[in-house]
């Protein structure tokens, strides 16, 4: 899962909120105008969860709002394996970035 942007405003959606399952390259995105740990955990649960089930890992870079308590304690609560990709190895984020030639 990664954001992009800011773009420029298409009203006052600024970012994408990107998440692929690795097994079938399916891509959920989603335009949004803030990017707080909320409307993350927001999206996952409406978008993620409710649709398709419980992922069994989510991994994403170091971002604030993914890194924040709220977040880390809202998928240790449903039991989701929370993984962060290396700093200093931010190629494992590459699978959906090819996917959407977003690079």
């Amino acid at each position: 899962m990664d954001l992009v942007g800011p773009f420029p405003a298409s009203g006052q959606r600024r970012f994408l909120l990107v998440m692929i399952d690795y097994f079938s390259k399916w891509l959920e995105v989603k335009a949004l105008a803030k990017v707080t740990s909320q409307v993350i955990r927001n999206f996952v649960w409406g978008e993620i969860i409710c649709r398709h089930g419980l992922p069994q890992a989510i991994v994403t870079d170091n971002g604030p709002q993914f890194a924040s308590a709220e977040f880390t304690s809202f998928c240790e609560q449903l039991g989701i394996d929370l993984r962060f990709a290396s700093v200093h190895h931010p190629e494992a984020m590459g699978k959906w970035k090819r996917q959407t030639r977003l690079s």
